[in-house]
């Protein structure tokens, strides 16, 4: 009958309000004039923290408004409607979803989103925030890591299981045979380099790969 047809249906997007309110990233949907017809969990909360109770029916401006009073907004705007004007320009300039690196400030403390956005065919479109903070800090230590590697008066050489390079610090980078270490050559190629021009000779009745073996072989007893 049409009543169980309908309660099926209500039940489908029961499960499927369940299922992008457990999803990892925010998500809103805004009508082709800006309002907002619905917003996820996530968008919620994060709302929250602004003190800023989101609701269906709101303008984004209204929104976006909140984050600039309170000083969370990306410092590259200077305000909400140049945004605004900005993200829809990028996104309808699209073929594909925009997707934009935005950072705020929450409580003192810079969160990093990547933000995506769609336009869809009726005119109303989807938004999509993807929390990058973590994923930023880890790059940020790892970039503290290899300054430090960089500013060693050692070389540092670091190969894959393949053989071929992954990182070579400045000192290395500076070597005095000439050899030009970019992610990628082999190891193979910098011993052969060495080797004709003279700084590293081959040990008497080896091959380069017997010398490679060798030191895998010494590496792995200690």
């Amino acid at each position: 009958s049409d009543v169980t047809h309908l309660k099926s249906k209500e039940k489908d997007l029961e499960r499927l309000q369940e299922a992008v309110n457990q999803m990892p990233t925010g998500m809103a949907l805004w009508d082709s004039d800006d309002k907002l017809i619905y917003f996820n969990k996530l968008v919620e909360e994060f709302n929250s923290q602004l003190g800023f109770k989101i609701k269906t029916g709101i303008s984004r401006l209204e929104m976006l408004q909140v984050q600039f009073d309170n000083g969370t907004n990306d410092k590259r705007y200077k305000s909400p409607q140049e945004f605004n004007e900005e993200y829809k320009k990028a996104m309808d300039a699209s073929p594909e979803a925009v997707k934009l690196e935005i950072t705020s400030n929450l409580k003192g403390e810079n969160l990093y989103f990547i933000n995506s956005g769609l336009r869809l065919a009726n005119g109303d479109w989807i938004q999509i925030f993807s929390n990058i903070t973590e994923q930023k800090k880890r790059e940020s230590d790892l970039k503290r890591l290899s300054d430090a590697i960089d500013s060693m008066t050692n070389g540092v050489i670091v190969w894959d299981k393949e053989h071929k390079l992954v990182f070579a610090n400045r000192q290395m980078k500076n070597n005095p045979f000439g050899f030009e270490f970019k992610p990628g050559v082999s190891r193979h190629d910098m011993l052969a380099h060495q080797a004709k021009t003279g700084h590293s000779p081959l040990p008497h009745g080896k091959s380069i790969e017997d010398w490679i073996n060798e030191t895998v072989d010494r590496m792995k007893k200690n």
